[in-house]
């Protein structure tokens, strides 16, 4: 019944977000990127991609497993660990772009910010210094709030329903590994077709996000595991996708396959120090020795 549960959910999740990321694709491929011609449309099209994990675990839990919502993780947890997983992640990105500085130096002009507002014929109307500041304030304050709406979409899927699943049917570790690696290849049609993340390397960064994601997945799922919500994700993730980009607009010539970024091997390296930390502390050994919340019945477990 699990097996069949996780076949399900992975059908919806992948089915529906993949012609979602396919249509966008093609829509934009001469449109100059994502969000370019798109507007506020944008809004839209993050729904369409970021919820079907979402409905992929309700139909899961309703009409195959029959088991509910209790070890759905919606509850709000220990504040501690939300508050952790908003800082969490410019605290990587920070450490991740100051490693960097040695390939890739601080641009004091800011001219991809220049090239990028040229672009769309925007005048700023302040110093980029004060622009690029005024971006990190509002990105981790309300743009983590909105981006709360979106990623809440991945999150019940991903560390939601498919994480203790996972980690039931294969083993703590071999389950948390295995539902990050997942998640990064629920990304390979938006990365391959238009180079999401990657644009110099499309292909290259397929197999790249894999890694990246089956990393971020750790901590994400030890901030589920530890707070058993799934609210600690859902901050930290909207958290990273508002803050991540910062490294793209101050630092020189970036190639997200090399430096710079969290989801460059450099950002591997500081996450795999993160996880040594969690490691050592005996917070992820404590997370993972908790049995994963399951409602399966006893007819379930054979």
């Amino acid at each position: 019944m699990r097996w069949r549960g996780v076949a399900v959910y992975l059908a919806l999740a992948f089915g529906l977000s993949w012609a979602t990321q396919v249509a966008v694709a093609l829509a934009t491929r001469e449109a100059g990127g994502l969000g370019t011609q798109l507007g506020f449309g944008i809004l839209g099209v993050a729904v369409l991609l970021m919820w079907p994990p979402a409905i992929g675990a309700i139909v899961a839990r309703q009409w195959v497993e029959r088991s509910g919502f209790r070890d759905a993780g919606l509850r709000r947890g220990p504040r501690r660990y939300v508050f952790l997983a908003w800082a969490l992640p410019p605290l990587l990105t920070l450490l991740t772009m100051l490693i960097s500085l040695p390939i890739y130096p601080f641009d004091a002009g800011f001219s991809r910010l220049r090239e990028m507002m040229g672009a769309s014929g925007a005048v700023a109307p302040l110093p980029l210094e004060v622009v690029v500041v005024a971006q990190v304030i509002q990105g981790l304050t309300i743009g983590t709030l909105v981006n709360c709406i979106f990623t809440f979409g991945e999150e019940f899927g991903w560390r939601g329903y498919l994480l203790p699943r996972l980690m039931t049917l294969l083993g703590p570790w071999p389950g948390l590994l295995a539902h990050g690696a997942i998640w990064g290849l629920w990304h390979a049609p938006l990365i391959g077709l238009t180079g999401y993340n990657y644009p110099q390397h499309p292909l290259l960064g397929i197999p790249a996000f894999v890694v990246f994601c089956a990393l971020l997945g750790v901590v994400l799922g030890w901030l589920r595991l530890a707070a058993n919500s799934v609210l600690p994700p859902t901050v930290g993730h909207a958290s990273l996708n508002a803050i991540a980009g910062l490294p793209l607009l101050v630092l020189t010539g970036v190639d997200t396959a090399v430096a710079g970024v969290l989801w460059s091997p450099v950002g591997w390296v500081v996450l795999l120090a993160t996880i040594g930390v969690l490691q050592v502390t005996g917070a992820l050994p404590r997370a993972l020795a908790t049995p994963p919340p399951s409602t399966a019945s006893a007819e379930d477990r054979g």
